[in-house]
């Protein structure tokens, strides 16, 4: 059978490996305090799955080492009860060595002391004696009391100054702390740094009080917590109404009514900035209803159309001139004369050549080369063609009456 005496202050949940692999006759007993009364799920998983007895204590009053000293007195409850077992202390803290040679020097009694980080650590000690001599675990503790003593002497007087150090730094570094807040005076309302400065007063009075307990010490630590909790920020609201009151005087910009509505919401958060004891929700309200207002301000229409950028008109594209449709034949259109150019519009796959210009018909497209311009050679011809018709059909007639 083994006991467990666990410093869950110094050690954690990292001290419970190896809970699992106990048997039915091992026992464990967890010490812990406000300090440390936190586990995490592998813990809790390890702790279900074990087989070992597991109760646990809570230090309730005391100084800083209250559960190094809580936990050294039930050890030597424990040792009266059962003389031939095993006891486990599980912690880091070099201190238990002493208790652990105290225990191992000074009462050779049937059973062992030791001191482990870990369960695992004071288990795999067991089994590995577990089925010793007796002269083999006396030999063993003699070697174990040897190292024990060199590790001792070496340490020299560390444990003492530790023991030295302040009972309560804790409290100390919150003091410190809430000092440096109440200098802030343009941040926190009057009233709620005048909470805190007297919290700090009267902690720093408990910690100069060397008979002061360790339950007076912790509510001064908490009422110093408690005020530095209940600090109302006014800076933050400060600000915000310097930077609105600057937008009332744009009048020419902003209408009327939403200027008086920001103006409004101003002067209320004025009012809770003068009341040194305003709280929390009266400042988060002030502070809203100046914002709400400045995004409610409308601009002027006149203001908004200055404002508006100008919309640019899409430029009219020209429609595009089909070249099938039309033959293009400077300015004329089909059927018409240029120059003594005729052009029926329609398409025959060749070319004719006359003394002024080129004219090329495509029969696939319908396109047509003008003539060129300024030539009256076709105009005359064109004349003597009609004055020669006009004599042909003159003496045809003359016949027909003969």
């Amino acid at each position: 059978m083994a006991t467990y005496l666990i410093d869950y202050e110094n050690v954690k949940s990292e001290g419970i490996k190896g809970i699992a692999q106990l048997s039915e006759e091992d026992r464990v007993v967890i010490f812990y305090s406000h300090n440390a009364d936190t586990i995490t799920f592998e813990a809790m998983d390890m702790i279900f799955n074990s087989k070992a007895q597991v109760s646990k204590y809570k230090i309730l009053c005391g100084g800083k080492n209250a559960l190094d000293f809580q936990l050294s007195t039930y050890l030597g409850y424990l040792i009266h009860e059962a003389k031939d077992s095993y006891f486990y202390i599980i912690s880091k803290d070099n201190g238990f060595k002493h208790v652990v040679d105290f225990w191992k020097r000074t009462f050779r009694f049937d059973g062992y002391v030791y001191c482990f980080a870990t369960i695992a650590d004071g288990n795999a000690r067991q089994n590995r004696f577990k089925n010793a001599t007796a002269k083999e675990r006396a030999r063993a503790m003699e070697e174990e009391l040897a190292a024990m003593s060199e590790e001792l002497e070496a340490q020299g007087d560390s444990d003492l100054e530790e023991s030295e150090e302040d009972s309560a730094p804790e409290t100390k570094e919150a003091v410190k702390e809430a000092e440096e807040l109440v200098k802030d005076t343009k941040k926190y309302s009057e009233e709620s740094r005048n909470a805190l400065t007297d919290a700090i007063a009267l902690a720093q009075e408990v910690l100069e009080d060397t008979n002061a307990t360790q339950e007076t010490v912790d509510k001064a630590l908490e009422a110093v917590n408690a005020a530095k909790e209940a600090l109302v920020e006014v800076g933050n609201l400060r600000n915000v109404v310097d930077e609105a009151a600057k937008l009332t005087g744009e009048t020419n910009k902003y209408t009327e009514d939403s200027v008086k509505a920001l103006q409004a919401a101003i002067d209320e958060a004025r009012k809770v900035l003068g009341n040194p004891k305003a709280t929390k929700d009266e400042v988060a309200t002030a502070l809203n209803a100046v914002n709400k207002a400045k995004e409610e301000l409308k601009v002027k229409e006149a203001d908004k159309k200055d404002e508006e950028p100008k919309k640019e008109e899409p430029k009219k594209e020209e429609p595009k001139k089909d070249p099938t449709n039309e033959n293009i034949n400077n300015g004329s259109t089909n059927g018409g004369t240029n120059n003594g150019t005729s052009n029926t519009g329609s398409g025959n796959n060749g070319s004719t050549n006359t003394s002024s210009g080129t004219t090329t018909v495509s029969g696939n497209n319908n396109s047509v080369k003008a003539a060129k311009t300024g030539d009256t050679t076709n105009v005359v011809g064109l004349i003597v063609l009609c004055l020669a018709a006009g004599v042909v059909m003159v003496m045809v007639k003359k016949k027909r009456v003969h």
